[in-house]
């Protein structure tokens, strides 16, 4: 006797049923006043979504000072790169990083779990997000504490 094959979740159907749901919960949230993350989906036999949101604490030009990368640029700013923590919340928003494909980049957080390219940065053009090295840091002053850099 033969078995049967598990049907499987494609990619592009996987894309479809994300983009359907976040629509859904950037609505819900917002309502709420809270903002979502990228959200990750993962598919083959079954399909997984996670969802990430936090509250909104926005800052200068939108930049939501309450998600853990914000909060994590203001530690490290402070503690690592000697900045006060005035000037750490200022610089969430600046313009970091330009160029002919991505536009403007601001500053919107720090992740200290990669260590190459710890700097994240929004696009202005398409609102996508990009990590940068600390070399990005340069225009607040700011060398190159550890890593490859360093």
């Amino acid at each position: 006797m033969a078995t049967k094959a598990t049907p499987e979740v494609s990619r592009d159907l996987s894309a479809k049923i994300t983009e359907e749901i976040a629509e859904a919960a950037r609505a819900i949230l917002q309502k709420h006043g809270m903002e979502m993350a990228p959200t990750r989906s993962k598919y083959g036999a079954e399909y997984q979504l996670t969802l990430k949101a936090s509250p909104q604490r926005l800052g200068k030009i939108g930049v939501n000072l309450a998600t853990m990368d914000a909060q994590m640029w203001r530690l490290y700013a402070t503690s690592m790169y000697g900045i006060s923590a005035e000037q750490a919340e200022d610089a969430l928003g600046e313009v970091i990083y330009t160029s002919a494909k991505t536009g403007d980049l601001i500053l919107v957080g720090f992740n200290d779990r990669k260590r190459k390219m710890p700097v994240m940065a929004r696009s202005l053009k398409d609102g996508k997000d990009y990590y940068l090295p600390e070399t990005s840091l340069a225009k607040f002053g700011i060398k190159p504490m550890r890593g490859v850099y360093a």
